[in-house]
């Protein structure tokens, strides 16, 4: 038992963990787009920088980094809608590219394109066919924590 209790501090002593090392001359600024339309809604979409997560930073940096210039069109087959930058404190920008005349349908495709400092990006959507659920569940975790599991009706059963 004694020689058990030896090899072990010997282990303990000669390993550690290991520190990864974080090359932060590799970290870059890149657009974070956070969007969706859903049937018989417009498009919103939010825009922010992302931050190097390795170093301190204030709140107003935070601010900051939402992006508030960019040009935002969300297009379907027949018309391309330019969305307008609102300030809406539901969201966690607090600031939201939305839409107001072209709404979603299932079925149709959609086309984001935004343009920001002299980049442009573009994004292909579809909305896909409604799932019928045939069974919902609930269990209590802990606390507030509930773990809900639903079950999808097989596409030979639905309607």
């Amino acid at each position: 038992m004694k020689f058990s209790v030896v090899i072990i501090s010997i282990m303990l002593l000669t390993t550690s963990c290991l520190k990864e090392e974080y090359d932060q001359t590799s970290f870059k600024e890149r657009l974070i787009v956070e969007g969706a339309i859903y049937n018989g809604r417009s498009a919103e979409v939010m825009l922010s920088i992302n931050m190097d997560y390795t170093k301190e930073f204030t709140e107003d940096e935070m601010i900051n980094k939402v992006v508030r210039y960019a040009v935002v069109t969300v297009s379907d087959e027949a018309q391309t809608e330019t969305l307008t930058c609102y300030r809406d404190n539901q969201y966690p920008t607090k600031l939201v590219y939305k839409g107001v005349y072209i709404k979603g349908e299932v079925g149709k495709s959609y086309k984001l394109n935004i343009k920001y400092s002299g980049r442009e990006w573009d994004a292909v959507t579809t909305i896909p066919e409604p799932e019928e659920l045939y069974d919902i569940q609930t269990e209590w975790v802990r606390d507030t924590l509930y773990r809900i599991s639903a079950t999808i009706k097989p596409k030979d059963k639905q309607r």
